[in-house]
């Protein structure tokens, strides 16, 4: 497999139809890719030939979640899982479908199973800055209880 296909992990995300929104990815290094996608009336948050901004951070996202895969953190045996949101810069409210969007994810730093990603998403076509965001993400078996569901016995 070459370095920059991605073709495994994209197969690999869990979101389907709608909610997918990675159209394709190749890696740009050994620690950063370019997710691409074009924004379409069946996205979330479509309303009058356009989308909310704010579902660009699910791009993002997904990218890292590629990224994320594709730097030894995938198990099938595992959820990956958003925790939070650092920085978030809208620099848009709106984005008019059939944009075409390039998105730059790079691993910012990462131990264990948790990892930190920046992300920028670009109007492919004019270059304008859109979204920015740092996301965090963390992976935990889905064969154990989950930390924060307690015990069967209520505690």
């Amino acid at each position: 497999m070459a370095l920059d296909d991605l073709t495994e992990e994209l197969e690999a995300l869990p979101q389907r139809g709608r909610l997918r929104l990675v159209e394709a990815a190749r890696m740009l290094s050994e620690r950063s890719l370019r997710a691409t996608a074009t924004v379409s009336n069946a996205w979330p948050t479509y309303e009058n030939g356009e989308v909310d901004a704010v579902i660009l951070l699910e791009l993002i996202a997904q990218g890292a979640a590629l990224l994320g895969m594709r730097l030894g953190r995938h198990d099938p045996a595992s959820l990956a899982l958003l925790v939070g949101m650092p920085e978030v810069e809208l620099l848009v409210r709106r984005v008019a479908v059939g944009t075409h969007l390039g998105a730059d994810i790079e691993a910012d730093r990462g131990v264990g199973d948790y990892l930190v990603c920046r992300g920028v998403v670009e109007n492919d076509t004019t270059g304008d800055r859109l979204v920015a965001a740092s996301i965090q993400g963390i992976r935990i078996p889905t064969n154990q209880p989950l930390p924060w569901a307690g015990s069967n016995d209520g505690t």
